[in-house]
């Protein structure tokens, strides 16, 4: 039996094979001598075969992650409204790019948008705020004819507070968008009941209620951080808001208010160093400094230092809002950051000049 030797591998094969049998290369016609550098040719051949494999396998390969980022930033956004997170992702992904076999990238930007479950979110947050409000009435209603004592309806709004935050935490993993407003109205609620029980009935002290609502505040901020809820954070803040302008048709003491409004601030604070939502600073700057503002359009024997006090502790709280993220965390802030600082400004010079000017107007610059 003849036998012929692979040009590749050298070793021995049937004169009747078509391709080597170690090796898989095709083997010489019959009556030819094997050459090396006809050896030397088919191995640089197969080596260059080889690597445009790899380098195609290494461009699919990038083109899925790119996708599945892309599926998680659609998803981030639609569900918790941040987006910072998911930029931090794509700017270590950027850097892979100058990588990539050839440079080669794609765009692979979906909207990926459940049309039918937009309306759902909207109306379970609404919902929230309906709730809330709804009580505040009930609760202020059942006080004045006499229906709760004062302690009673203190003693519902926090076990309400409480069922919701529960039934939040129960339904978070089912029905997320839904647990989200439950908690965020909880919260709310909570506010609402130590604001009453401290700035309305006056039940508990000064240092017991400003103890309540720190942990209230730090609640409200661990949960948003737990589920990565902007919605959470934004209703939270909302209904601490308005709850004291609900719950009393008088105006309460000053400094009261000033220090219930920098409690919420402060949560604010560490939300924002933490997570940068805009909008929750920005819902946050406007409510505070909208209460601030019914006292200088309602009461006219204001002590101006403490209200002045009082406005800069708010400012310099929403500078170190819109600032901290970008200095601690390194990032290059966004025309929107840039805004919100602009906002905060402004409305911290304007309303000042309202307030002094009857008393100081030669003293205002033009």
């Amino acid at each position: 039996m003849d036998y012929r030797d692979c040009t590749i591998c050298e070793k021995p094969n049937l004169e009747s094979n078509t391709f080597c049998i170690y090796c898989g290369a095709e083997l010489p016609e019959l009556g030819t001598k094997s050459r090396s550098g006809d050896t030397e040719r088919i191995k640089k051949d197969i080596g260059t075969s080889s690597k445009d494999s790899i380098n195609a396998i290494q461009i699919e390969v990038y083109k899925l992650r790119k996708e599945v980022d892309e599926l998680r930033r659609n998803l981030h956004i639609f569900t918790t409204g941040d987006s910072s997170f998911i930029k931090s992702r794509s700017a270590t992904r950027s850097k892979q790019v100058s990588n990539t076999p050839h440079g080669q990238t794609r765009s692979t930007t979906r909207k990926i948008l459940d049309w039918e479950q937009i309306p759902g979110n909207w109306f379970a947050r609404i919902g929230g705020l309906a709730i809330l409000i709804g009580i505040a009435f009930f609760l202020a209603l059942a006080f004045d004819n006499h229906w709760i004592e004062a302690t009673g309806q203190i003693v519902i709004g926090i076990s309400v507070g409480l069922l919701f935050l529960v039934s939040g935490e129960y339904w978070q993993n089912q029905y997320r968008t839904w647990a989200q407003s439950v908690s965020g109205t909880g919260i709310a609620i909570l506010y609402a009941s130590i604001y009453a029980a401290f700035g309305i009935h006056e039940l508990i002290d000064t240092y017991l209620a400003f103890a309540l609502l720190i942990v209230i505040t730090l609640a409200s901020a661990g949960l948003s951080l737990r589920y990565h809820a902007l919605p959470l954070a934004v209703l939270a803040v909302i209904g601490g808001l308005v709850t004291p302008l609900f719950l009393n048709r008088d105006l309460p003491e000053l400094h009261l208010m000033l220090a219930y409004i920098l409690i919420l601030d402060l949560g604010v604070l560490v939300l924002a160093t933490l997570r940068n939502w805009r909008w929750l600073t920005l819902v946050a700057a406007i409510g505070s400094y909208g209460l601030i503002g019914t006292y200088i359009d309602h009461d006219e024997g204001l002590s101006i230092p403490l209200l002045q006090t009082g406005l800069s502790l708010i400012f310099l709280i929403f500078v170190g809002a819109t600032t901290l993220f970008h200095l601690i965390w390194r990032k290059v802030p966004e025309y929107t950051d840039l805004g919100l600082i602009t906002v905060n400004a402004a409305i911290y010079f304007s309303l000042p000049v309202g307030l002094l000017e009857e008393s100081y107007f030669a003293w205002l610059p033009l």
